[in-house]
């Protein structure tokens, strides 16, 4: 059985197609211990390290930290030319590994609506 880079890139690939996001709110409400935890994800906690974040939003409003794999929202962001997380051999041997991670930050607004704020793309 030959193992190569075809078979490693496409099961990476049917996994970027589930547009699969992960909540930072909903995998702390796992665990009633990291309630604390929950209630320092404000405008006011992030306005520590940006002080222009808490003048922007407010203060004391709910945030929201989601973490994506999925290629559709990097292309988005980024751009077409955007090379798809996978495996490469290279012709010496080595192998060369591309993962692209997005994150948003959502806040609540006074209405009760949430908005992106910011995208990250990494």
């Amino acid at each position: 059985m030959i193992v190569d880079q075809n078979l490693i890139n496409g099961a990476i690939g049917q996994f970027l197609k589930i547009e699969k996001a992960y909540s930072l709110r909903e995998l702390l409400n796992i665990d009633s211990r990291l309630a604390v935890m929950k209630q320092l994800l404000t405008t006011t906690s992030v306005g520590m390290l940006i002080p222009s974040f808490k003048e922007e939003y407010g203060e004391n409003r709910p945030i929201n930290l989601v973490l994506t794999a999925s290629h559709d929202f990097m292309t988005s962001g980024v751009g077409e030319d955007t090379t798809p997380s996978g495996v490469q051999l290279e012709g010496n041997g080595n192998f060369q590994v591309t993962l692209n991670i997005g994150a948003q930050l959502i806040v609540e607004n006074k209405d009760g609506i949430q908005e992106e704020a910011r995208a990250i793309y990494t």
